[in-house]
């Protein structure tokens, strides 16, 4: 069916019930049409009044799946957590704790590492002078190994350095001694 469009009579100055408004209808269209098109609107209107009115009866009804914690807002899908201002307090207090301690953290590593260079350097300088201490020493045991040979040769004339070492128990390599060669090296 054709919906007619009708226009309230308002311009002239007769009594308007609002319930019953006064129509200005053309007249070539038949009154049994007008009849049934204004039936059809009417029933179009109570059914979108209808839907309304139970829409608003089901946003009045408690929603049975709201969780306690969780508050759902209207008009807007979107789910907020009830948040216990105590709590996030606390949780704050935590984290500004967690961050000073790391902050105290990166300064005490920045100190280290001053710190350390200092102490690089000197572990280098103890390297330094254990390997002098160790090339004396090493000498001063060469010396004393040939010192000895000297001695013992005096009374055993074939007993050579190799034996000497051995018969002194000692690694030919810490002393720098060349049992092949049958010399030291430096």
């Amino acid at each position: 069916m054709k919906k007619l469009n009708y226009q309230k009579k308002e311009s002239q100055n007769l009594p308007i019930n609002p319930e019953y408004p006064i129509i200005i209808v053309p007249t070539n269209i038949e009154p049994a049409l007008i009849a049934t098109n204004l039936t059809e609107q009417y029933a179009e209107l109570q059914k979108k009044e209808e839907i309304r009115k139970k829409r608003e009866e089901i946003a009045k009804q408690p929603n049975k799946f709201q969780r306690k914690d969780f508050v759902v807002q209207k008009k807007k899908i979107r789910v907020a957590p009830v948040i216990d201002r105590s709590k996030v307090i606390d949780e704050c207090v935590k984290l500004e704790r967690g961050i000073q301690q790391l902050e105290k953290e990166i300064q005490d590593l920045q100190k280290g590492d001053q710190k350390s260079d200092d102490l690089k350097q000197k572990e280098i300088k103890e390297i330094k002078e254990l390997s002098q201490m160790i090339q004396r020493w090493k000498e001063a045991s060469q010396e004393g190994i040939i010192e000895l040979h000297k001695l013992v040769s005096q009374q055993y004339p074939d007993m050579t350095l190799n034996q000497v070492v051995d018969m002194l128990k000692i690694d030919p390599h810490v002393v720098g001694y060349n049992p092949v060669d049958q010399d030291f090296t430096s």
